[in-house]
Order: structure tokens, then C-alpha cells, then sequence
């Protein structure tokens, strides 16, 4: 169907498509102006591998020595095997349900940088307030460096033996996700628009079906037959007679009589 006959059927039913066009746009107005917004907030971490003591350091200080070497994430030359471990845990329901009942947002993405290894992690948070999104990046950095002291303490290793999570930036100031917003208005203008379709393919289905029930007009040109003359119809012309009407006329005032040939 051309665009044109689209036009033409949405304007043969416009008491169906002008209200819904109203409601749409008043729809993606309302999503634009007035919808709930999307607040970002950011922090990011630097996992820090320990400062080992040598041998030489270790037959120095036998005090040294005696402490507990027995981090199970120190057997990796990287850190990422400890930050799959603890995204894992800052993930887990136990975690969510922490943030459900402070009131805290739920919608957040602790992982490295894209593409790298170099040992960061981007901790990224949406709310529906600026308050809200700031108050969950500095929950979850507790969390964060909690779970990760305690997957590292599993085999009671000491302080020194740990890798550390240091602070980069802290929770950032949250910003508008203007993105959330366009995505909803645009979630409306095609509800809106798959309303519409479908109510005038409606309309236009009911009307079909209503000219196909319709009883004929009684003075259809059948019922015009019925009184029709047997003979032929002379189509009557002001100021014209044929000759056969001449002829009628002459016998009404003369009586008949035969045409000379």
C-alpha cells in the first residue's frame, strides 16, 4: 500500500486518527518534559599487587617470616582472576537485596575497561536521583573493597600479602542520562503509532464490512424496470417532435389517415 492511499484511509477515518495522533504526541510530550529521569554516577578502582618481602628480607626479620603468606590470589601474575571473583560477589543477590533495603538503586556494571588488563575497575551506577545514584557508588565501594579483603583472608593471610583496591576517583557527581529519556519517548511514539495503525485498519475493516451488508435501495434500477414501457423510449426534447408523434396529433384533430408515399 503507496503512502498516499495510507493518508487517504487514515483521513477517511479521522475521528479514530486524530485523537490518538493527539494522545501520541501528548505522550512523547509528557516523555520529553515530565517522565522520571536516569541519574549516572562513577567511580573507579586500582587493584594494587602487594609489595612482596625477598628471601633476604624474610632470613632478615624473622618476624617478617612468620606472618601469613598465603594469599591464593598471589599464585597469578595479574590481578584479574581476584576482580572476577569479586564482581561475581558485588553481583550477587546478597549484595541486591543489601541496596533494596537501604533504598538504594539496583541498576549498576562493576567491570575493567574495555579491552584491557591493566588492573582497573569502572564502577558505574544509574538511579532515579542524583542523591540515590551518589549514595549507591559509595555503598558499593565499600562493598567492593570489603568482599575483596575477604576472598584474600580465606586462608587467614596477613595484611601484607593482600592486593589492594585504591581509589581513583571517587563517586562522581551524577549526570543526567539524556539517552533514558530519548529511549522512553521513543518507546511511546511507537506504542502510539501501533495504536493507530492498528485502530484505523479496525475502522477501515468494520466499514468494508458494513458496505458489503447493506441492503439495495428500493428505487435501485431493477425496481425502475418494473415500470418501464414494453415499446421503445423516446428520450423527450424540448421543442422536438418525431414524425410519428406528428402523425398521433393529426389523427386526434382529423381522424386518421394513410401518408402518401
Amino acid at each position: 500500500m503507496d503512502p498516499l492511499t495510507v493518508l487517504k484511509t487514515m483521513w477517511t477515518h479521522k475521528w479514530v486518527t486524530i485523537p490518538l495522533v493527539l494522545i501520541t504526541v501528548l505522550a512523547c510530550a509528557y516523555g520529553m518534559l515530565w517522565a522520571p529521569r536516569s541519574y549516572e554516577s562513577r567511580a573507579t578502582f586500582a587493584l594494587a599487587m602487594p609489595s612482596v618481602p625477598s628471601e633476604e628480607q624474610l632470613q632478615a626479620d624473622p618476624e617478617l617470616a612468620a606472618k601469613n603468606a598465603d594469599n591464593p590470589y598471589l599464585r597469578w601474575r595479574d590481578t584479574s582472576l581476584l576482580a572476577q571473583v569479586v564482581i561475581a560477589r558485588v553481583n550477587s543477590n546478597e549484595v541486591v537485596e543489601k541496596l533494596d533495603a537501604r533504598g538504594l538503586a539496583s541498576d549498576f556494571e562493576l567491570m575493567p575497561p574495555d579491552g584491557t588488563s591493566s588492573g582497573l575497575m569502572n564502577l558505574t551506577v544509574e538511579g532515579a536521583s542524583p542523591e540515590v545514584a551518589t549514595e549507591t557508588v559509595t555503598f558499593l565501594s565499600e562493598e567492593f573493597t570489603r568482599i575483596m579483603r575477604e576472598v584474600q583472608k580465606v586462608n587467614g593471610a596477613d595484611d601484607l600479602y593482600l592486593i589492594e583496591a585504591l581509589p581513583i576517583s571517587g563517586a562522581a557527581p551524577a549526570q543526567e542520562v539524556f539517552s533514558s529519556r530519548l529511549r522512553f519517548t521513543a518507546i511511546l511514539g511507537v506504542a502510539g503509532m501501533v495504536l493507530l495503525f492498528g485502530a484505523v485498519s479496525l475502522a477501515e475493516s468494520i466499514a468494508a464490512s458494513r458496505r458489503r451488508t447493506r441492503p439495495a435501495p428500493a428505487d435501485s434500477a431493477a425496481d425502475r424496470d418494473e415500470f418501464l414501457p414494453d415499446g421503445p423510449v423516446i428520450d423527450a426534447v424540448p421543442g422536438y417532435r418525431s414524425s410519428r408523434e406528428d402523425r398521433v396529433l393529426a389523427d386526434a384533430f382529423t381522424g386518421p389517415h394513410s401518408v402518401s408515399r
